[in-house]
């Protein structure tokens, strides 16, 4: 049994962090048993970030290492119906989205006016009303310079919407009409790209991200497709 730890559920997917998402869905698509810990604790994650597992009293952090092990260990047939070529192609999607998209998406929640003022409420809610303000700004404030390092932030707001446009164009020409990134079945491709596409297609609120995001129906088909099958159950 793998016990899980990460975010609690919001802004209307089953987890706002794409990479907390990323992780459980790569669980449910290989079928390994797992427990939810919900949480904001970060004093026992190993990489001081969620989200992290304990297997067989083994902690781990970081969700692409987890993976990674566990595709060796206990979820080897996942990925195994890939050829090398594929497995490559898998892994290149996975960057794009883990890399690339999602800082687009962490732009539009903590850059862009209307996504930071729905977040503030949301994600800092909890905290007392005193140090709450404190808080989110100085939260707010280590992000943006996080976009300004990784580069996204140096451009204009129709820049980064652009820029995050062709990668949602680029995950939907490849797409196509099949039902996983990779064909038929479900990879481990799935989990990175379902758990950032669900975060931008479906979380509130709508931005020019989301936006951008329904000129491609078939990427909500996609997160719909992988939400009904794996999820609402």
């Amino acid at each position: 049994m793998i016990d899980l730890y990460q975010f609690p559920p919001g802004l209307g997917v089953p987890n706002p962090s794409p990479f907390c998402l990323k992780l459980e869905t790569f669980l449910k698509l290989a079928e390994l048993d797992y427990r939810n810990h919900y949480g904001a604790d970060l004093r026992n994650a190993p990489k001081g970030k969620m989200p992290y597992v304990s297997i067989n009293k083994q902690v781990m952090g970081d969700s692409e290492l987890i993976i990674e092990t566990l595709l060796v260990s206990e979820a080897e047939s996942l990925d195994s119906w890939l050829s090398g070529e594929e497995k490559a192609m898998a892994k290149a999607w996975c960057r794009l989205c883990n890399e690339h998209l999602y800082w687009a998406l962490v732009y539009s929640r903590w850059y862009y006016p209307k996504g930071w003022q729905h977040i503030k409420q949301v994600f800092f809610k909890p905290l007392p009303p005193i140090i709450r303000p404190i808080v989110a700004s100085l939260l707010r404030r280590k992000v943006k310079r996080d976009l300004w390092g990784q580069g996204l932030a140096r451009h204009t707001q129709e820049e980064v919407w652009e820029i995050a446009d062709k990668d949602l164009k680029a995950i939907s020409d490849f797409l196509g009409n099949k039902p996983f990134m990779m064909g038929e079945k479900p990879s481990s491709a799935d989990a990175s790209v379902f758990g950032v596409l669900a975060n931008i297609c479906f979380a509130k609120p709508e931005t020019p991200l989301t936006v951008k995001s329904h000129q491609y129906p078939n990427l909500a088909r996609y997160c719909h497709n992988i939400m009904q099958t794996y999820y609402d159950q």
